[in-house]
């Protein structure tokens, strides 16, 4: 394994590489109170083949920011996800992904609402790297733990973006890993960078722990290329073209 101090400095350096936040347009569907975006999961080895999609949420006229996280409209949000959005999305692909926050985990009215969702096996939810007092990280991951106990996947949302990805790594033995898109495309700019060597500490930690890989962010053939040598063996991005987009409406047909 990569020495710690090597996978610190390389994601401390990687910071200033963040870029604007890509937008993608897939299978949508209109909610409120704000558009439900579906972004697939592709297999790294193939680049045809869907794994699954992520269930994004992109803001909507009236709001045009993302709400507060302790806010009424996440409330609605996650009604709607467990209403009409995981149907929407199980209709299209293998398995399914959202993003949870430690505070939204440790939210009862929430945590209610994503216990209404279908749990057999095609879920994953993404922990999202977000400041939390003690008690709701701890709320957080035993919850979790009983989510995978419903047989629920569970992924680390962009790892390398901070520090506490490996602590919320070691709670809950993720089955997925998701490296962060700005350091991955910091790390594909630069071979042996500090950037690189965080990129592929995080795969080295993955494998450790028996956790897949997800490189986000892909982009180019350069971002393909490297995601590959590094080990990862599924990527997102806007690198995959419309063709995509009408085998994952097939797939829901």
């Amino acid at each position: 394994m990569l020495p710690i101090g090597h996978l610190l400095t390389g994601v401390e350096a990687a910071s200033t590489a963040a870029g604007s936040l890509y937008q993608t347009h897939w299978a949508t569907a209109r909610m409120r109170p704000g558009r439900l975006c579906l972004e697939p999961l592709v297999s790294a080895s193939s680049l045809r083949q869907v794994c699954g999609v992520e269930i994004l949420y992109r803001p909507q006229f009236p709001f045009r920011a993302m709400p507060s996280e302790d806010s009424r409209r996440w409330l609605s949000w996650y009604r709607h996800l467990a209403d009409r959005g995981m149907a929407f999305a199980l209709d299209r692909a293998p398995y399914v992904t959202f993003n949870l926050t430690t505070r939204q985990l440790a939210d009862d009215r929430i945590y209610r609402e994503i216990q209404r969702l279908p749990l057999h096996g095609r879920i994953v939810v993404e922990w999202v790297e977000t400041p939390a007092l003690p008690a709701q990280l701890e709320k957080a991951t035993k919850r979790l733990h009983a989510l995978k106990s419903e047989g629920v996947g569970v992924a680390i949302d962009d790892a390398g973006a901070g520090h506490d990805w490996m602590d919320r790594a070691t709670r809950v033995r993720p089955d997925w890993i998701k490296i962060d898109g700005a350091l991955f495309q910091a790390g594909a700019a630069g071979y042996r960078s500090a950037a690189d060597i965080a990129c592929r500490g995080i795969v080295e930690i993955a494998r450790n722990l028996g956790a897949e890989v997800v490189a986000e962010w892909v982009e180019r053939d350069a971002h393909v290329a490297y995601a590959r040598k590094i080990g990862c063996r599924y990527l997102q991005g806007r690198y995959f073209d419309r063709a995509l987009e009408r085998q994952l409406a097939r797939m829901g047909a």
